[in-house]
Order: C-alpha cells, then structure tokens, then sequence
C-alpha cells in the first residue's frame, strides 16, 4: 500500500465514504456478510442463477461500507461492477434509458474504469481480442457492430477511427439519453444484457451492478412512475449474467408494501415485468442482509485499521490515548454508527497530527 493510497482512502473517510481498495480492512465485523457474497460471486461467475442481494440500514449504518466490501470481492475475482447511485432527477428507477450510461461510466475490470477502457484493454489482449471478436459477430444488434466496427479500426491499426468511432456512442448509451420514450428503455434494458454477455464471454464473469439509495423510489410521486419503476426493475432484474446488489433503508420497504396494499400488482399500468418484481419480492427471492452492529471490540478493530491507514499515509504512529478517548465517546452515544466513528476517528488523528506543528509554532513566538 502506498501513501498516496492510504491517503486517498482518509479522505474518503473524512467526508463518509467508503474506500473500496481498502473495504475489507475496514469492514469489521462483517464476516457474515462477506460470507453471503463469497457464494453468491462464486455462483455468479460458474453461470448459475443468482438472487438479488438487498442491504438494508438507516443511514450511516454501513450500508455503502458493505456495498464497497462487495465491489471489492468482486475485483478480487476479476468479476466486473459497475455502481449507480439512484435518485429521482436523474437516475430513477423507472428508466433504465438513464441507468445503463452511468453503468457504462463505472464499470471497472481488470484494472480499467469505463467501458471504453475496458472495450480497449480487450482488444489489445491477444486472447481477449479474439474471444470479443467471436462475441461480437454472433450478435445482429447494435451493441454487436459497434464492437465488429472497433474491432475491424483496431485490426488495421486505424487509431483515429477507433478514437472517434461512432460505435462509442452505442456501447456508452449515449443515444439512450436523447428522450425517455419507452422504445429507449427497452434498447437500454437489452443493451445491459449485451454488456453484461460480453463481460462473461471475455472471462469476466458476468457483471455486479451495486445500486445505492433504492428508497429514491419514494422521491416519484405519482403511482403511475412508480408503476414504471416496478416495470424497470422487473426486467432489469430478469437480465441475465448480472448480480443485482441493492442498498436502501427502509422507506422502500415501506412504500412497497404501501402500493401493494393500492393493489397496484393488479393495475393495468404494471405490465408482466412489473408483476415478476412484485412476484419476487413477495416469495422472499430478495436476499436481505445488514450491517452488522458495533459493539467495543468491533470499534477497537475499527480504529486500529483506520490508525494503520493514518500512519501509512501521513507517518503518524502514536495518537497517544486518542483512541480510546474517541472510542469511549462513541460507545456511549445513543445514536452512533460505523460512519460516525469512523469520521471521529480521522478528526482525532487530523489533530493529532497538527498538534506537533502548533507547539512548534508556539515555541518559535
């Protein structure tokens, strides 16, 4: 681990968030889970079905921290994943015209994030090249010969071609944004499916899509978007080749039920896609998980990984009684969680850290 590394993950911390490169170092108390994803992933990658994982927590209980440990696992295992946050403005359930671009955007594997650099670091692979090529002529959509049309620019060597080509615009879903008419939610909802094919015909895996903040299911109003929204998520759950790992709190449950009780499975806006969400989420096929709750010795555990990261990255090696004071705090604070802590923790060696820095400064006046 580098300093620059271990800096990069402070940072994170410093304002919440959840360091991906180091999620298992951070993710205490999680054995349980991470067990769950361990066969879940190995499912994923021999072809077999895989059931929807939903993690589920108020805020700051550690529901990013365990998407990260699941993205992580899935780098170790060359798995590609791809992340998307959920809002209703932009990215809402209800249009996967939205969806598939930012997952274009995210996608990581292999050592490269976006699909343009991943569609690249395969075509310049001897054994990649040629099993994306095969992929690609098997398929009579668009997906197919945007990637015969890079194929064909990289073969002769054509940089400014493969550069420029139009063929980016399809496997990023830049056409898909152009209108939210539902002929563009299909293509996207097809268009998922391609890439996550093409991520297993290269050894890839399959793909993992981590879906952050589902409760935004909330945030559409009407029932008539949130008819759209279970529409969307029924045929995107029924993509295949793709682990579907959602973490929300519990509004979405909440609304759910809420529309269930409107009879809204039976509406005339809930189409059979719709209805195969609804099918699923009431025979229990979600796999549901949390994060686990801190006690003492997990924060203890905590702190010292995050003092480990703080010395890498900044040569900090003794806080003096710092830990523990901010450990004490924490454990007798009604509303803590693991993002608290772990923000608290960073502030306390920030302090430290500037502590020598101030004396000098006093000495010297």
């Amino acid at each position: 681990m580098s300093a620059a590394d271990a800096r990069a993950a402070i940072r994170a911390l410093r304002v919440g968030a959840a360091p991906v490169n180091h999620a298992a170092l951070l993710s205490v108390g999680q054995e349980a889970v991470q067990g769950v994803f361990d066969r879940t992933l190995a499912r994923l990658a021999a072809a077999e079905p895989t059931n929807p994982i939903l993690v589920e927590g108020p805020w700051g209980s550690g529901k990013s921290q365990t998407l990260a440990l699941a993205r992580a696992l899935a780098r170790e295992r060359a798995i590609a994943a791809a992340t998307v946050t959920f809002n209703a403005r932009t990215v809402p359930l209800s249009h996967p015209n939205r969806l598939y671009p930012v997952l274009a955007q995210t996608i990581e594997v292999g050592g490269a994030t976006g699909l343009r650099s991943v569609v690249r670091n395969c075509l310049n692979d001897p054994i990649l090249n040629g099993r994306l090529a095969s992929f690609a002529n098997e398929r009579a959509d668009a997906f197919g010969a945007a990637l015969r049309d890079l194929h064909g620019a990289n073969s002769r060597g054509d940089k400014l071609l493969l550069g420029r080509s139009g063929a980016w615009s399809i496997l990023l879903g830049v056409d898909l944004t152009i209108r939210d008419d539902q002929g563009r939610k299909l293509a996207a909802v097809g268009r998922l499916g391609a890439l996550a094919a093409l991520m297993r015909a290269c050894g890839h895996g399959g793909l993992v899509v981590l879906g952050d903040e589902l409760e935004s299911l909330g945030q559409l109003w009407s029932s008539a978007s949130r008819a759209s929204a279970y529409n969307a998520m029924g045929s995107l759950l029924g993509v295949p080749s793709i682990l579907w790992v959602f973490g929300a709190a519990g509004n979405f449950e909440r609304m759910v039920a809420y529309d269930l009780d409107q009879g809204m499975r039976s509406s005339w806006r809930v189409k059979d896609a719709g209805r195969s969400f609804f099918g699923q989420w009431c025979a229990g096929d979600f796999r549901r998980l949390s994060p686990p709750l801190l006690g003492r010795d997990e924060a203890e555990r905590l702190a010292l990984a995050v003092a480990a990261l703080y010395e890498v990255g900044y040569g900090l090696k003794d806080a003096g009684d710092g830990l523990e004071v901010v450990i004490a705090a924490w454990v007798d604070d009604p509303a803590r969680n693991p993002r608290r802590l772990a923000r608290g923790l960073v502030e306390m060696l920030d302090g430290a850290r500037d502590m020598p820095s101030l004396r000098d400064q006093s000495s010297a006046s």
